[in-house]
């Protein structure tokens, strides 16, 4: 076989093969993409499993949390202080250990957050009740507790990626509909910064 028989079987082969190895070529890209997109999916369900999880647990601890400063105003002994703090710090704990039993999938900066607020009402603890401030330093943790745990939830719904869909969702349907009750609670919350 000579250069010119040569040249003129590489170029009828040429297109055949280019189009074979284009064909594989895409399908192997494909299949990584689709096979990115189905990982991405599932740790995406699983992610929000884990956050709607931590939502349900902090709202126990924001009544926990309500109950705790309430009952404590009107403590006479730390020991008291302390007995009131049980429950609470018990289900502190079971924050802490959901989120360090998932932390794989759980945004550091959310779990962070939460825990650190969760510990607030634990600096009540050591002050005396019987002390001339103590009613307005139990204020005082109560509304940091409140604008933290109000921070918290903001969080997840942004790191669980429930903020995003919710604006999407309101630029499709474009709803129109509002009432004297829910422009009076919009106002409120972004007053007090607070969500029970």
């Amino acid at each position: 076989m000579n250069f010119e028989q040569f040249k003129d079987l590489l170029l009828i082969l040429l297109p055949p093969v280019s189009a074979l190895s284009g064909v594989f070529l895409a399908e192997y890209l494909s299949s990584r993409r689709n096979g990115r997109q189905f990982l991405a999916e599932e740790v995406m369900q699983k992610k929000l499993k884990l956050y709607e999880n931590l939502y349900e647990k902090i709202q126990v601890l924001h009544a926990e949390a309500a109950n705790f400063f309430e009952k404590a105003k009107s403590a006479k002994t730390k020991a008291e202080v302390r007995g009131i703090a049980e429950s609470y710090m018990l289900t502190h704990l079971s924050i802490a250990e959901f989120t360090d039993a998932n932390r794989l999938f759980m945004d550091r900066d959310v779990t962070d957050h939460i825990l650190l607020t969760a510990l607030i009402p634990s600096e009540l603890l050591d002050l005396n009740p019987m002390s001339k401030n103590y009613t307005s330093n139990i204020e005082g943790y109560s509304e940091k507790f409140f604008e933290n745990y109000s921070t918290a939830v903001d969080m997840i719904e942004e790191h669980s990626g429930i903020q995003r869909l919710r604006k999407s969702l309101n630029k499709i349907n474009k709803p129109k509909t509002k009432s004297y009750y829910s422009e009076y609670m919009k106002e409120a919350r972004n007053k007090y910064k607070s969500r029970p």
